[in-house]
Order: C-alpha cells, then sequence, then structure tokens
C-alpha cells in the first residue's frame, strides 16, 4: 500500500471531490478527528440534527421554531434551559400548531417536590390546550430546565403521536420540584410550528431553546 502525504487536496475543474469509487470503504484511522464545524453536511440519515436554538434575554411574549425548522421529521428533542418568566407562579407549557391552527390534546402532569432529601408526589394538573414542562415557578430566578420528547406517526402527522416531558424548576415557595409530563394528541395534523409560553400569560424573561430532529 503506497502513502500519499499532502496538505491540501482540491478538485482540478469544478467544485465536487470524489474519495473512492462506489463500494470502497473510506476509514479514519483511530485517534484522528474529522472536524466539521464549519460545513454544511447532507446525507446522514441517524443521530440529532441540531435544527435551530435562541436564547431569550430581553422579555418576548413566546418563543416559536416555525416551518423553517418543524416539519420534516417525525421526532423532535426539545431542550430549556436558564428559563424564567416575569411573574411568579408561572407555568412553563408548549402549545402545538399546524399554521395558525392550534393542535388539541390530552394533558397530565405529576410534580415530585425533593428538597432537603426527602420526597413528596402529587398530579399536577390536566389541560386540553398545552404541554406543561412545569408549574409555580419562581419569577426572580432562571433556575427551571426542562427536556421534550416529541413523537409523531410516520406520516408526521399528530393524531397517535403525544409529547413526553421531563422538567425541574425552583418553586415559588422555595422549594425544588420535577416534574413528569404526557401528551397524547387528539386531533390528526401536520405538526409545523411549536411555540413555548408561560401558560398565565406573562413574558419570557430568559432562556435558551433548542429544538433538534431525530427522526425523518
Amino acid at each position: 500500500m503506497s502513502t500519499l502525504e499532502t496538505n491540501l487536496i482540491q478538485p482540478s475543474t469544478g467544485t465536487t471531490l470524489t474519495l473512492g469509487a462506489s463500494g470502497d470503504t473510506v476509514t479514519l484511522p483511530s485517534g484522528s478527528t474529522l472536524d466539521l464545524s464549519n460545513t454544511t453536511v447532507s446525507g446522514f440519515t441517524s443521530g440529532l440534527t441540531k435544527l435551530a436554538s435562541t436564547t431569550v434575554t430581553t422579555a418576548v411574549a413566546n418563543v416559536e421554531f416555525d416551518s423553517t425548522y418543524v416539519g420534516d421529521y417525525s421526532t423532535y428533542f426539545l431542550t430549556i434551559s436558564k428559563f424564567s418568566a416575569a411573574t411568579d407562579g408561572y407555568d412553563l407549557d408548549i402549545a402545538f400548531y399546524n399554521d395558525s391552527t392550534k393542535i388539541s390534546l390530552n394533558h397530565c402532569h405529576n410534580w415530585k417536590n425533593m428538597n432537603d432529601g426527602t420526597q413528596n408526589i402529587g398530579l399536577g394538573g390536566s389541560s386540553l390546550n398545552h404541554h406543561r414542562v412545569v408549574q409555580d415557578g419562581e419569577a426572580s430566578d432562571d433556575k427551571t430546565a426542562g427536556l421534550v420528547w416529541i413523537v409523531l406517526n410516520d406520516d408526521k402527522k399528530t393524531e397517535g403521536g403525544g409529547a413526553y416531558g421531563f422538567g425541574s424548576t425552583l418553586n415559588q415557595n422555595g422549594s425544588y420540584y420535577g416534574y413528569d409530563s404526557e401528551t397524547i394528541f387528539t386531533a390528526d395534523y401536520v405538526l409545523n410550528k411549536i411555540q413555548i409560553l408561560d401558560g398565565g400569560g406573562s413574558n419570557i424573561d430568559s432562556g435558551t431553546f433548542t429544538l433538534y430532529g431525530v427522526t425523518k
């Protein structure tokens, strides 16, 4: 086997460079790094794809990921960190849309009070409008975080699919709470917008919101 040593390979004409022929395997040796940080990558069908991320530092009514980012996948992950809203007792909620139509759903969530080594468990509530990640947050602190897993049917429609979440917050009573949440979609739409909001109606003051596509 011969060795080619060079610092740069470029196509002699055009902008397409091909490594190997059909059926060949291109191997990166142990210890090497493939750096794609400044590259547009296509053709991969597995793993997480970061679709969009936004950070709020001044008050907004809500955060939305519209059809620019939502609609091509049947599974999504949404992560939320350092969330806070303007009013004590805020509820970190998610609404799902097809264009301007809010998609109907059934939702419930449970809470766990995990403070000072003790644990209490209870039913937090239910909804026909929003998926609730946490409730009763403390407005003065950005100590709310959550992860929501959104699963649709293979045709990327909602009916029979759902959303499942985990969240944690510093409650307005000064204790830390964890939440498990579950949503079942009850109408059949193509999901093309995800909205994050305070279910109580106050502005979002802070937070980082990142959406990933998992399965097409």
